[in-house]
């Protein structure tokens, strides 16, 4: 039997590498005679680079940025002559603070606009912008105020750009409009959300990067003022379009600051690994994450993935940290749970790559 196993990561626990190896080591524990072939792969999100570093020939650069709290920290980016693959998460991800520390309305991605100046910099044409693990909710204020732009408010002043200030936002100035000519900018990722309202940045994401209820009240009508602000300034209506809440709405200011192209993120690494024809060459799939929740339904990697086992009618097993998802939406995949085998969550987040490899070794094949 051919079994392909293509993960995500498992957000807090594995990377999409330490997934493979769990699950192949449960699988081959219960026969030698399978024929596995492996794919991590990614949405977007943390982790993006480090695929991109074993498929593609690039050269790394660091870089000095400042952290979402505006700490300096040391960040990478990965680069061919004239394109550059710049993860967010590495600037300004959730994973750079502590649990303390996050909450979005104070947050910015100032430094991942510092990583895309510096890239400009060298000389760099096309920029592939990753924007999945993102600590943030500021609609790309911070990004773009690390490229030339200035937010002010009503007396003129500029704001610090973080998620809590965009509805003190009353003019946009962009004093260096020639750093951005002649640069190809491309947003991945699998997050088709709008960009404020109940399915916005800040309601469906929001809450998992430390906002309470009133915080994320605050945050979607500062989003709502600022994509006003834009249409009427920039001339450019980002509200509504699919991807514009990824990352706190970074997906929408790209569009906006940055005259991005949004690329799905499984469509984009599908390509590059040629997953189609593994897939069409294997007789079980096995893919995860850690969680499958609501965003899942939103354009996350396991939805990519289901969609083409679907049309090509293979066996689908989905392993997963936490399973949310109601048993009439699962349908066509075999969901497996770590939670169900775990004494609690941090349970199940410590000890994740032994119940994967626990639950591949007792799959029925």
């Amino acid at each position: 039997m051919r079994v392909l196993v293509i993960p995500d990561k498992f957000k807090d626990s594995l990377s999409a590498f330490e997934v493979v190896d769990a699950i192949k080591k449960g699988l081959l524990m219960k026969s030698q005679k399978l024929s596995i072939a492996s794919i991590p792969i990614g949405d977007g999100g943390g982790g993006s680079l480090r695929i991109i570093e074993r498929t593609l020939q690039t050269q790394i650069r660091k870089v000095s940025v400042s952290d979402p709290l505006f700490r300096p920290i040391t960040a990478s980016y990965r680069h061919t002559a004239d394109t550059a693959y710049i993860e967010m998460a590495l600037a300004s991800g959730i994973e750079l603070l502590s649990a303390e520390e996050r909450n979005c309305k104070n947050t910015s991605s100032y430094g991942t606009g510092m990583l895309i100046a510096d890239a400009i910099k060298q000389g760099i044409k096309q920029i592939y912008l990753f924007i999945g693990g993102s600590s943030t909710n500021d609609l790309g204020i911070g990004m773009a105020t690390a490229l030339g732009y200035r937010f002010l408010d009503r007396l003129g002043k500029e704001v610090l750009p973080i998620g809590k200030n965009m509805g003190k936002i009353t003019q946009i100035d962009y004093i260096q409009p020639d750093i951005l000519e002649d640069i190809t900018f491309n947003v991945v990722c699998d997050v088709n959300n709008i960009l404020y309202g109940h399915e916005g940045a800040a309601y469906v994401y929001g809450p998992q990067k430390g906002s309470n209820r009133l915080d994320l009240l605050h945050l979607d009508n500062g989003l709502r003022h600022l994509s006003k602000l834009i249409s009427h300034q920039l001339h450019i209506d980002i509200a509504t379009v699919p991807g514009a809440g990824a990352a706190g709405g970074v997906g929408g200011g790209a569009m906006a600051f940055l005259n991005a192209s949004k690329i799905s993120g499984i469509a984009f690494f599908m390509d590059l690994l040629d997953i189609g024809s593994s897939v069409l060459s294997s007789d079980l799939v096995i893919t995860g994450e850690g969680k499958i929740d609501i965003q899942t339904e939103f354009g996350k990697a396991i939805h990519g993935i289901w969609e083409l086992c679907r049309k090509h009618d293979k066996r689908l097993v989905v392993f997963c940290g936490k399973n949310e998802i109601a048993v009439n939406k699962a349908a066509d995949m075999e969901i497996y749970d770590i939670m169900t085998l775990a004494k609690d969550e941090e349970d199940a987040i410590t000890n994740a790559s032994s119940y994967l490899t626990q639950m591949a070794r007792k799959l029925e094949i």
